[in-house]
């Protein structure tokens, strides 16, 4: 191991991960329909209204020509964002995202079930570029962060619950650039977009409600509020990826709350690398990599269909070079964008195979009753019997924060922030965040129905009033069957 790390960790991954599409998915089939019948409902009538089929990108480029820029030659998704001011670009932007996530629910449909446990057993490969996971026969990968409660269902013993890293990559990005702005506010627990936000506007910092609200609601304050906290947000996460200026200010002014100018935007844009001067130095030192770097000729033999060998002199490789991860996996790059990206992306791949990994380790010692069903770059998605539920979910996050530490030589010593949730519950769809605990899980379940109670009080609408009286009743009966499941559980009638 202290040979070969990498090695070692790809290893020990692999059987990981054969457990992982072993164990499989079971996919909530009936939410999953009712998810497409409304993704057909919402396609049918965007492209009813705009009279064309928003799936064809060459009737979308002659309807955005036609109606909004005759200069408009693509229909991305980067030439659509800046005109998302435009309501009918806005339909057209939402009839693409409905037709992908369309196409994910039908690839996760029954046809693909295996007939012998009624589950989805997809094939994970590791990709040798960045040391990331590619998935197949469906690809688990692509579930949207905010439907992925409506694709797991657990079955009546066991309980889907996942976790992710907050902002992971910028505190990687922190050591491998070896940015000491970043480096200070992590050792203070400082949120780092409201740290930008402050530099790049004079401003300070709210610590108290007060001064929160001060900063909402004064237009002479003193203190950072929540739009300049995400121009922060917006910067670090883009900028520390060497991010163009022009790309910059684009994403900026896609916001329908700036009224920044242009010259402003790109003076923030050079404030921030006059700040952040590591991150700043790492980005030159790829450009030059690359500016200075000569394509090579080498002589290679190639073998033909019918087994021939020919052989190809002075053969012209573009130029090539290699970066390394936090834990020393050695890449091969080609772009001066992917030597600025890979070593961070690298690093969190490296993470989350070692997170899986003592999960895996510790669950069988104690033969914990816990899998892992799938992986999504720094998301990480567990199934756990009710009776070792809250020993899995104690290794669950233990095993992400040591993870990142190792990863990082301890450089910090301030937790590291994640998103716990519980996603499936007794084979019902359930969004339940900091839900450590049988007992928390109670708490949580009946504060939903509070709320819900209380909003349909106030609801004035009578469809949406019943909708929320519905959806209590739902969440009531819910909480009743899991405290008839685990009342004779040590862990909960403790």
């Amino acid at each position: 191991v202290k040979e070969h790390p990498i090695l070692a960790l790809d290893m020990q991954t692999m059987l990981e991960v054969a457990r992982m599409e072993f164990t499989g998915v079971k996919p909530n089939i009936p939410m999953m329909k009712k998810k497409i019948d409304f993704y057909n409902q919402q396609i049918d009538s965007h492209d009813a209204d705009l009279g064309i089929n928003c799936g064809s990108s060459k009737q979308c480029v002659e309807y955005l020509q036609k109606y909004i820029d005759p200069a408009i030659t693509s229909s991305s998704s980067g030439v659509l964002t800046a005109y998302d001011s435009d309501p009918r670009v806005v339909k057209i932007i939402e009839s693409k995202m409905y037709r992908t996530r369309r196409g994910l629910m039908v690839s996760m449909s029954d046809t693909n079930l295996h007939p012998w446990d009624n589950r989805i057993h997809p094939t994970f490969n590791q990709l040798l570029n960045t040391g990331r996971f590619a998935c197949k026969e469906p690809n688990m990968q692509q579930i949207p962060k905010d439907i992925k409660n409506s694709v797991y269902m657990s079955s009546d013993d066991t309980i889907i619950f996942d976790t992710d890293y907050a902002a992971v990559e910028l505190r990687l990005c922190s050591v491998a650039d070896n940015d000491e702005e970043f480096l200070h506010g992590y050792q203070q627990n400082i949120d780092q977009h409201y740290a930008t936000a402050a530099k790049l506007f004079d401003k300070k910092i709210p610590k108290t409600h007060e001064e929160k609200v001060d900063a909402e609601e004064n237009p002479n304050t003193v203190f950072v509020n929540k739009w300049q906290r995400g121009f922060g947000k917006t910067a670090n996460f883009s900028l520390i990826y060497g991010c163009h200026w022009t790309s910059f200010v684009a994403m900026i002014q896609a916001s329908r709350q700036s009224d920044m100018t242009e010259q402003q935007i790109i003076e923030m844009y050079n404030k921030f690398f006059d700040i952040h001067k590591g991150v700043r130095d790492t980005i030159e030192r790829a450009k030059n990599i690359f500016m200075y770097g000569e394509d090579k000729k080498i002589t290679r033999w190639v073998r033909f269909k019918n087994g021939t060998l020919h052989k190809m002199e002075n053969k012209v490789v573009p130029f090539f070079t290699t970066c390394k991860t936090l834990l020393g996996r050695i890449l091969t790059v080609d772009t001066e964008r992917k030597l600025m990206n890979f070593p961070v992306q690298g690093s969190g791949s490296d993470t989350i195979k070692l997170a899986i990994c003592r999960m895996g380790h510790i669950t069988r010692k104690e033969n914990t009753q816990y899998n892992t069903i799938n992986i999504v770059h720094d998301d990480a998605i567990g199934e756990s019997y009710y009776k070792h539920f809250d020993r899995s979910s104690e290794v669950f996050r233990s095993s992400m924060e040591w993870a990142v530490n190792f990863i990082l030589r301890r450089k910090f010593y301030t937790p590291v922030n994640q998103d716990f949730c519980v996603l499936s519950l007794l084979g019902e769809e359930i969004f339940l965040e900091e839900a450590f605990t049988l007992k928390d899980i109670d708490t949580k379940l009946v504060e939903r129905i509070q709320e819900l109670v209380e909003n349909s009080n106030n609801e004035e609408d009578p469809e949406k009033k019943t909708n929320l009286i519905i959806e209590a009743n739902r969440v009531h009966k819910l909480l009743e069957k899991f405290r008839d499941k685990v009342k004779d559980l040590p862990s909960y009638s403790a």
